[in-house]
């Protein structure tokens, strides 16, 4: 299939479909980096729907490689904890404590994709790269 655009009713792009974009070996190393994350997505699984639904193991494949759902951003608001009161924090899984669960590694493996996606992104969302830098740079200063 070719590259693709697709637009809304107003000439908005909605969906780039860039097939060969990210090569298949590049893809792969990707996926494999996520082997050095199977005990936080281990760790994540709940066995009782009273704990939350989205790490509800029922709600995951047995046959899956590898399940689970945790969280990793450098600055969100805690639940129940918003503005003006609150600042945005770093996740538990990536704060300093937490070196031993192979979060880190992976954030270090994948710098390199998140490299080339974020060169992509200012590519074709110019202004949503710009606020996203924007954004972590105002999160880095708060932090100091």
């Amino acid at each position: 299939m070719d590259p693709t655009v697709v637009l809304d009713g107003n000439g908005n792009i909605k969906l780039w479909y860039l097939p060969g974009a990210i090569d298949h070996i590049y893809q792969k190393d990707v996926w494999d980096s996520l082997n050095v994350l199977r005990a936080p997505l281990e760790e994540s699984l709940k066995k009782s729907r009273t704990h939350g639904w989205r790490n509800d193991q029922l709600l995951f494949r047995e046959t899956a490689d590898i399940i689970g759902s945790i969280d990793l951003s450098p600055g969100w608001y805690q639940q129940g904890h918003g503005p003006p009161n609150f600042h945005p924090e770093v996740s538990r899984l990536l704060k300093s404590g937490w070196d031993g669960n192979g979060v880190r590694q992976w954030v270090d493996q994948m710098s390199e994709c998140h490299s080339l996606l974020s060169g992509m992104l200012a590519v074709i969302h110019p202004w949503m790269y710009a606020a996203g830098r924007e954004a972590l740079i105002c999160l880095d200063l708060e932090a100091k």
